[in-house]
């Protein structure tokens, strides 16, 4: 046995060193293809590709949530992901099921506006979204892709500040192995504003809340205290990430923590298939993004997520 381990190993490794080297083999032949017809391939034949896309392009895209003008940038992911047009399609399968014309939705953690764009086009001409994004580069680039699309100036209000259980300043600390992406912390990067969700409501006159989207990297239960008098007053459907690892960095058992919280006010907890159907969730097992109904309104929701009403 002492003697057959070694070359088990390297039977083991070596579909994975044939593997890298295909890979390198991929890539500098990918290299002397121009730019353009990258792009190409990675918009409309296979959208993978766009990982392979040269960082420091700035890309004009258009139709973005079928109808927008947005420029996006090759150096972060979210925005490569933007530009192949395969940044989160089951959030975007739910916000295009579940808001309505007219509805007035928050984005909390709208980055350069990835479910933002969205949650207009569902929305309407009739309909309002506050995106909240406290980093300031990445508010900048929120701000200029709102701009790009003059229709939206009266209905789609950026804010930068994040959203947490009290008003004050917070931490916002960079992902160093997702550019672009960054959390609010006590302590470490750099000091942003913060407020909560009811004060948003206060400050911007909301007479109702229909949808809030919340995508905070673990900070969705704080989020979520601060707002407890908005869901009392209009009960929202809520979308919100929920990724185990993140409790593990925050330390605390945070869908425990939010099932304590909206269970007693008439919420049901649900994962949504890609199929548009609901699977209860809770504590012990739950997917990466859980959609939270109020229970009154759960064979409606169930009908629109099915794609057999609107």
């Amino acid at each position: 046995m002492k003697q057959s381990t070694p070359v088990m190993s390297a039977f083991s490794a070596t579909p994975s060193r044939a593997r890298a080297a295909k890979r390198r083999l991929f890539v500098s032949l990918l290299a002397v293809v121009p730019f353009s017809v990258k792009l190409w391939i990675a918009r409309r034949i296979a959208p993978n590709l766009v990982r392979y896309l040269p960082a420091g392009r700035t890309v004009g895209v258009d139709g973005y949530a079928g109808r927008y003008r947005l420029e996006l940038s090759t150096n972060f992911p979210i925005e490569t992901m933007m530009i192949a047009n395969i940044y989160e399609p089951d959030t975007r399968l739910v916000v295009q099921r579940l808001v309505l014309p007219g509805d007035s939705c928050i984005d909390v953690g709208a980055n350069v506006g990835g479910i933002t764009f969205y949650l207009a086009a569902s929305s309407g001409a009739t309909g309002r979204v506050l995106a909240f994004e406290p980093a300031p580069n990445t508010f900048a680039r929120l701000c200029r892709n709102i701009g790009l699309n003059p229709e939206l100036t009266d209905r789609v209000v950026p804010v930068q500040a994040g959203l947490a259980e009290r008003p004050g300043e917070l931490r916002l600390v960079e992902d160093q192995t997702v550019p672009g992406n960054a959390a609010l912390f006590e302590a470490g990067g750099v000091r942003v504003p913060v407020t909560t969700l009811d004060h948003a409501v206060a400050d911007y006159a909301l007479a109702r809340v229909d949808f809030v989207k919340i995508d905070v990297e673990g900070m969705e239960y704080e989020v979520l205290r601060g707002a407890v008098a908005s869901l009392k007053a209009f009960m929202p459907l809520l979308y919100f990430e929920t990724m185990t690892h993140h409790e593990t960095v925050r330390g605390s058992p945070q869908f425990a923590l939010i099932e304590q919280l909206l269970i007693p006010m008439g919420y049901q907890l649900f994962d949504v298939s890609p199929q548009g159907a609901l699977v209860p969730a809770q504590a012990a097992s739950h997917g990466h993004n859980t959609l939270a109904v109020p229970a009154i309104r759960l064979d409606e929701i169930r009908s629109r997520l099915s794609g057999t009403s609107r």
